[in-house]
């Protein structure tokens, strides 16, 4: 996160953000769902992508769901992104965070 915060206003500004996601997945480092989603979308070369089954569980317990990701034994139904390169997701990252205020 600090390079992030150190490359400019808008790095301040998107560190202080990313520091309040509650991501329990990531150990080290930053929760960039939002930022991922739109390299995603801009350079889905930088993905891996495969055909799965996705079916989402509705728990009437609470106001939340389960999501279901199989790869066997159901007919998929779409793309999920599997893998990410890191480097150069963070390269491009960078590269367009510079180019801001």
């Amino acid at each position: 996160m600090k390079k992030t915060k150190e490359t400019n206003k808008t790095g301040e500004m998107l560190e202080f953000i990313f520091r309040s996601y509650k991501d329990r997945h990531i150990k080290v480092g930053i929760a960039t769902h939002d930022p991922c989603a739109v390299v995603c979308y801009s350079h889905p070369e930088y993905f891996t992508w495969d055909d799965m089954y996705v079916h989402i569980h509705f728990l009437e317990s609470a106001n939340t769901g389960v999501i279901d990701f199989d790869e066997n034994s159901e007919k998929p139904n779409m793309q999920v992104v599997t893998d990410v390169n890191i480097k150069k997701f963070k390269q491009h990252y960078f590269k367009t965070l510079k180019k801001m205020p």
